[in-house]
């Protein structure tokens, strides 16, 4: 098993040196303009406030700021 993990590592560490690219996903919630107020409050805050606390998948696993291609949504609630 443990042979396994590190050939799997190796291949890994060997794309990386030639250059592989990461693809991550965003995504992003918005309130819609034609939405109550408070449902339009609610979404923008709450995603927002997420957003901002919680770690993006990139650092989290290490990924170099040079390799990223980030792709995203918007959705309108």
């Amino acid at each position: 098993m443990a042979c396994e993990v590190l050939k799997e590592l190796e291949e890994l560490e060997g794309a990386r040196e030639a250059g592989m690219a990461f693809m991550m996903g965003n995504t992003q919630c918005l309130g819609d303009e034609t939405s109550l107020l408070v449902k339009k409050s609610v979404i923008n805050i709450a995603h927002g406030f997420s957003r901002q606390n919680c770690r993006s998948p990139s650092k989290a696993q290490g990924v170099p700021r040079t390799s990223l291609i980030e792709v995203g949504m918007s959705y309108y609630v």
